[in-house]
């Protein structure tokens, strides 16, 4: 079965199948053709001998070069194995003499080290002696640095050395040596140092270009004195902190006693909300004055907007006293305030930022001490300007400018000013709260008789021009404060209140006196004369004041206004008003009314509405002396008026006949009427 499988896989075989021939006569074909092929191929091969016979010799003297080469070959075979070996031999000889070179390098790296910090060249020993202090005595005093703290160092070098410097023979040997010229460094630096210092002291002398070009450059001398001679340090450091604040404080008293040659004078004691009038001109005429003269109304906003353009920016540049002089220029003393304390910022911050540089302290200890007098000066003059300060425009810009500074201060991340900061802050306060409580006690214990109460009118009175232009200004000024006195609101509450009070103890105390306006002793006079001061009051707010302050006195307004609109249609057109309110009363109901109880008041009414129109109309126009709020209060007295009217006509329709309701008056006709007088009085 495996003969018959192979023979079907067999091309020939499995063709000569498919075409039914007989496999053994097949057989025996193919073997006469093999016979016959090999009997023809005999010639060929006899013809080719020869051939084959000389490719048999080439082939042999081939195979005898081939031994030879072999033989060669094995002994170059041998002759590399020697070289081999001697190859490996050098290759450990070369590691042997690669780990000693590594070590000698290494010893001599840190022989050459210790060496380096223990050898005293001979430039080293003669430029610390004998050359000037300079750039280069700097370099020689680097290098002297560097050999003492070697030779006082306590620890190894490194993990590898179990000897400290200071142990080695070599550094006992050469110490006392360093120490003569660390005693030497140490004499020349210092008589440097307080040359230098001493240069400060010197009229003219522009410290800030000494202390950045010459102390700075030589600031390592502080450091290698700070190091190896404490006790000089300190003494430099004494030193530089007594020329110093020597010096800041002679700056700052030339300073001060410069500007206060070009002071304004401030407004005095007398010159209050409630100020008495024999005060009034000597404190009206002052530039200072926080109120403005009768006669210079219009400028009233301009006074205290020229102090704040003359004190100018906080940051902007301190006052050049030479180029002020020269120009004739004064200032209020918040503009010197403000220079001053500009001037002071300026040198704190430098100074500052000096000393953490040269004596690299960390913090405002040596600052204080430079400082201390230079600050006790500025404050000490702040407390004798406010002694005798009555100005709160002054005070409020000095609070304001000192909360700036204190900004101004921090964006630069000095805080050595803090301190003196808050000093400041807790004299303006007090001063600016005592200041307010004296106006305001101006107001609460007025002598009446000395703010013309005997010769009271019905126009407004100069305190309400006073009040409101004091409330508007201080209000308006607290606004641009970063941060507020929160008692402000309250403060301002109770001038109001006492300045409201004031006005009705004010027509009281004229109506004691016979001199006083004779409308006054009217029960609408009061009323007249309360509009006038409260419609004063808000003209002179110019929307400046407190929020508080404005809603008050037009409530107030408002409320007098429509008394005062009663009382005058009261006396107009008493009849048809009495009239109403008895129809309107809840006991009677109108009960009691009838025809013949109406005729009489519709008749009068038909006779005098007119006359009666035209005295509302005058009376309006000569009481109040505000032509804008006079037409106002006439709109609305004619107003309510009218609605008076229309519930008159109500009554009328409702309780008599026809040949009453026959003599109304129209409405329309009333309203024709009224708009003659719809321009105002």
């Amino acid at each position: 079965e495996a003969d018959l499988q192979r023979f079907q896989e067999d091309e020939v075989v499995r063709d000569a199948l498919g075409r039914g021939v007989d496999l053994r006569q097949y057989a025996r074909q193919v073997d006469a053709d093999l016979r016959a092929l090999q009997a023809g191929s005999v010639p060929d091969f006899i013809e080719e001998a020869p051939a084959t016979a000389a490719l048999y010799a080439e082939l042999s003297d081939c195979d005898a070069i081939l031994a030879s080469m072999e033989n060669i070959l094995e002994g170059f075979q041998a002759d590399l194995g020697g070289i081999s070996d001697e190859i490996r031999h050098l290759q450990d000889e070369s590691l042997s003499m690669n780990v000693k070179l590594k070590n000698r390098r290494a010893v001599e790296t840190r022989l050459g080290a210790v060496l380096q910090h223990l050898v005293l060249p001979e430039q080293l020993i003669v430029g610390i002696c004998e050359a000037d202090v300079n750039d280069d005595y700097l370099q020689l005093v680097h290098e002297l640095d560097a050999k003492m703290r070697f030779v006082r160092a306590k620890q190894p070098l490194d993990d590898a050395t179990t000897v400290a410097p200071s142990d080695m023979v070599a550094t006992q040997e050469v110490e006392p040596q360093l120490e003569r010229l660390r005693l030497k460094a140490v004499a020349k630096v210092r008589l440097f140092l307080l040359d230098k210092i001493e240069a400060l002291k010197k009229p003219k002398t522009n410290v800030q270009i000494m202390q950045q070009n010459v102390l700075l450059k030589f600031r390592y001398f502080v450091t290698f004195l700070g190091n190896h001679a404490p006790a000089v340090a300190e003494e430099i450091k004494g030193t530089y902190v007594d020329a110093m604040s020597r010096v800041l404080y002679n700056l700052f008293k030339s300073y001060w006693s410069s500007l206060a040659k070009l002071q304004k004078p401030g407004p005095p004691k007398e010159d209050v909300v409630a100020a008495e009038e024999p005060a009034l001109p000597a404190c009206s005429c002052l530039p200072a004055s926080l109120f403005t003269p009768p006669d210079k109304l219009s400028q009233r906003a301009a006074a205290v907007a020229d102090r704040e353009q003359e004190l100018g920016d906080p940051d902007a540049s301190p006052i050049i006293v030479h180029v002020a002089k020269s120009g004739g220029a004064q200032f209020y003393f918040e503009a010197i305030f403000r220079s001053v304390q500009k001037h002071l910022m300026d040198s704190a911050t430098s100074e500052f930022l000096f000393i953490l540089d040269f004596f690299e302290v960390k913090n405002s200890d040596l600052f204080n001490q430079i400082f201390a007098r230079t600050l006790s000066l500025c404050l000490e003059n702040l407390e004798n300007y406010l002694y005798t300060c009555y100005d709160p425009v002054a005070l409020m810009l000095m609070i304001r400018t000192t909360q700036a500074h204190r900004l101004l201060m921090e964006r630069r991340r000095v805080p050595c000013l803090d301190g003196y900061f808050d000093h400041v802050n807790m004299l303006l306060w007090p001063q600016f709260k005592k200041v307010f409580d004296m106006h305001l006690r101006s107001v609460q214990k007025a002598n009446l008789a000395k703010l013309g109460a005997q010769r009271l009118g019905l126009q407004a009175h100069y305190v309400s021009r006073r009040y409101a232009e004091f409330a508007a200004t201080v209000y308006a000024l607290s606004t641009s404060l970063s941060t507020s006195d929160e008692m402000l609101p309250l403060n301002l509450k109770k001038l109001r209140e006492a300045y409201v009070d004031l006005l009705d103890r004010l027509v009281q105390t004229a109506l004691q006196n016979r001199q006083h306006h004779r409308v006054l002793a009217t029960k609408k006079g009061s009323f007249i004369f309360r509009i006038n001061n409260l419609d004063d009051a808000l003209a002179n707010f110019d929307n400046a004041a407190h929020p508080d302050d404005i809603t008050a006195i037009e409530e107030l307004l408002a409320h007098d206004t429509a008394l005062y609109i009663e009382e005058e249609l009261a006396s107009a057109f008493s009849a048809v008003i009495e009239l109403i309110r008895a129809a309107e009363d809840e006991e009677g109901e109108g009960a009691a009314l009838n025809g013949r109880d109406l005729m009489p008041v519709v008749q009068e009414f038909a006779a005098s509405w007119k006359s009666g129109l035209e005295m509302l109309n005058t009376s309006v126009g000569n009481y109040f002396a505000s032509k804008d709020y006079s037409r106002e209060v006439l709109k609305q007295m004619l107003t309510q008026f009218l609605l008076y009217y229309t519930r008159f006509q109500d009554i009328v329709k409702r309780y008599s006949d026809a040949r009453v309701q026959g003599r109304l008056v129209s409405t329309q006709e009333i309203m024709g009427e009224m708009k003659k007088y719809s321009r105002g009085p």
